[in-house]
C-alpha cells in the first residue's frame, strides 16, 4: 500500500511539474530570447524565430500598408504610372522580405547595433534603429496566452502605436516567433 502511494505521489510530482514547465515555457523563451538579444548572440535569437512564417506573416502586412500609402498620396492618384507602381509593389516588398527577414539578416541587424561594422548601407542602418526603437518600446509590454500554442507580446511605443509578436509553440516547451502585428 505504502509503495503505490509513493509511486502515485512520484507521478502527481512529475505531472505537476511537467504541467508547470509548459505553462511557464513562452515565459522562460521570452527571457532566453531577452538575453540573447543583450549578449548581441544572432545564433541564439535565431533558435528562436520561424523565419519562413514571419516572411509570410511581413509580405502581407507591408504590402498592405504599402498599396494603402500609396492610395492615400494624392500624387500617385494623379499619376498615369499608379497603376505601374500598385503591380510592382509586391515583387518589391517580397524581394527585401526575403532579403532582410533572415538568419544573415539578423546578424547584420545585431553587428550593426553593436557598432561592429564600419561599413554599412543605409538600410541596414535603417533596420539597426528600428532594433534600437524596438528595444525602448518593448519597456512597456504586455503579454500572454492566446490558446494553448499561441503567446502574444504588445509593445506600446511612446505615441501609442501598438506592435504584437506572434509566438507559435513548437513542440512540448518551445516557442518561435512566427508573427509581427504591425501598427495601423
Amino acid at each position: 500500500m505504502l509503495k503505490k502511494r509513493l509511486v502515485l505521489g512520484g507521478f502527481s510530482l512529475a505531472a505537476a511539474l511537467a504541467a508547470g514547465y509548459y505553462l511557464a515555457s513562452p515565459f522562460l523563451a521570452l527571457n532566453g530570447l531577452k538575453n540573447s538579444f543583450e549578449n548581441k548572440d544572432a545564433d541564439k535569437v535565431n533558435q528562436y524565430i520561424d523565419y519562413p512564417a514571419l516572411r509570410e506573416d511581413l509580405k502581407g502586412q507591408l504590402m498592405a500598408a504599402a498599396i494603402k500609402n500609396m492610395q492615400r498620396d494624392p500624387e500617385m492618384s494623379s499619376n498615369p504610372f499608379s497603376g505601374f507602381a500598385t503591380a510592382i509593389i509586391g515583387p518589391m516588398v517580397n524581394a527585401m522580405v526575403d532579403s532582410y527577414v533572415t538568419p544573415s539578416g539578423m546578424k547584420t541587424v545585431m553587428a550593426l547595433s553593436s557598432g561592429e561594422q564600419a561599413s554599412q548601407d543605409e538600410t541596414s542602418q535603417n533596420l539597426a534603429q528600428r532594433a534600437k526603437d524596438l528595444n525602448e518600446a518593448l519597456k512597456k509590454t504586455s503579454f500572454g496566452y492566446e490558446g494553448l500554442d499561441k503567446f502574444g507580446v504588445t509593445a506600446t511605443g511612446d505615441n501609442g502605436d501598438k506592435t504584437k509578436l506572434v509566438f507559435a509553440r513548437s513542440g512540448f516547451a518551445d516557442w518561435k516567433l512566427r508573427g509581427v502585428v504591425l501598427p495601423q
